[in-house]
């Protein structure tokens, strides 16, 4: 049995197949750009496996309520060649197979919580700083999310008196994202 996994990321994306044994088969790694440039990548790697499933975190905001129409997307995102694309029907025109599908640092915690630190807590919270701030959280053992995700990244934040630096998300500014993530480190 083969899986495949997408870590749909803000600058880039990470392809990877792995067996029923949790072993990482091949593992890419290409820029995030257009929604067409960037799937071309995938599709030439996932072409190559027979995959059972799919499962992938994806940068948000996205609609995880799988009674939306709007269920796959990626909706209003600072990313503008990907605002309101239909992710999961890009996938499942080419793939016929079960995907999963959450926020990129859900999928992250959610691994953690099998894998890694929070191996065999039932409760945990991961939270990350790149080109976004972001976080996810398993709460009784499951992914935090119903009718959306939780945006953690986009909390308001009170800069110093002095601090004149109006951030650089185009929807809040001094949201802890605008004000701490690579792009504003870098700007």
């Amino acid at each position: 049995m083969l899986v495949g996994a997408i870590e749909a990321g803000g600058t880039k994306f990470v392809c990877a197949i792995g067996d029923k044994e949790n072993q990482v088969i091949e593992r890419v790694s290409f820029p995030t750009t257009t929604p067409e440039e960037t799937l071309a990548h995938v599709f030439a790697f996932f072409d190559k496996y027979e995959v059972e499933a799919i499962g992938i975190g994806s940068f948000g905001p996205i609609e995880v309520n799988e009674a939306s129409g709007k269920y796959g997307n990626i909706l209003s995102t600072p990313k503008l060649a990907w605002k309101n694309f239909d992710f999961i029907g890009a996938m499942k025109a080419r793939y016929h197979v079960p995907m999963g599908w959450t926020t990129d640092v859900n999928a992250a915690a959610l691994g953690e919580s099998i894998f890694g630190a929070a191996k065999g807590l039932t409760n945990m919270l991961y939270l990350t700083v790149g080109t976004g701030v972001g976080g996810g959280a398993i709460v009784d053992g499951r992914i935090l999310e119903g009718i959306g995700h939780p945006e953690m990244g986009h909390l308001l934040v009170k800069p110093h008196e002095h601090d004149h630096y109006a951030g650089f998300c185009p929807y809040h500014g001094n949201c802890l994202e605008g004000m701490a993530a690579g792009p504003s480190i870098d700007g």
